[in-house]
């Protein structure tokens, strides 16, 4: 990839390439600026060429948990290919994210989204010190993702169950 974007440094296609090399590997703000930059190297590119950079950047997007602007560049993907499936079903992932995160109790919720209000900030600093719970960072993401899941499939008892399963007791 980078032989050919050295000789050809504004082909859309390279960057798309590169863009999902590096988004396979999750390294996803590296795969947006990639599909960011596909999608506006050559004003003359093919609507095709776009429309494959516009739903690269709305996965990347999505991955970053950055719903809303996800859902804008992929609704404009398919201003340009209207019949897109990839763009079609990451939009409808999108709104199952949303409607998930709208079901979520508070204290799971600002697990993925920490709270920005000033008196929520300085309530959470009254409980430095205390021991954590699991999070990402003592279980790992997989791991997080699969007791994650467990919780919201099966409540509590998915949760412990799973808890125990990847980290037990003893």
């Amino acid at each position: 990839m980078d032989c050919g974007l050295e000789l050809e440094p504004d082909h859309p296609e390279l960057w798309n390439e590169n863009g999902y090399v590096l988004a396979r590997l999750q390294r996803h703000q590296e795969a947006l600026d990639c599909y960011l930059r596909a999608a506006s190297v050559r004003v003359w590119a093919p609507r095709a060429q776009v429309a494959r950079a516009l739903r690269g950047e709305g996965v990347q997007l999505v991955d970053l948990d950055r719903l809303e602007e996800a859902e804008t560049v992929l609704k404009k993907s398919l201003e340009l290919e209207p019949d897109s499936e990839v763009a079609k079903k990451e939009l409808d992932y999108i709104k199952t994210l949303k409607s998930r995160r709208q079901e979520l109790p508070w204290f799971v919720r600002v697990w993925k989204n920490p709270p920005t209000d000033p008196v929520t900030i300085r309530l959470l600093t009254l409980t430095e010190g205390l021991p954590s719970i699991p999070g990402p960072k003592t279980v790992g993401d997989e791991n997080y993702s699969r007791i994650f899941d467990a919780f919201m499939e099966r409540g509590w008892k998915g949760f412990e169950k799973e808890f125990d399963r990847i980290v037990p007791r003893s």
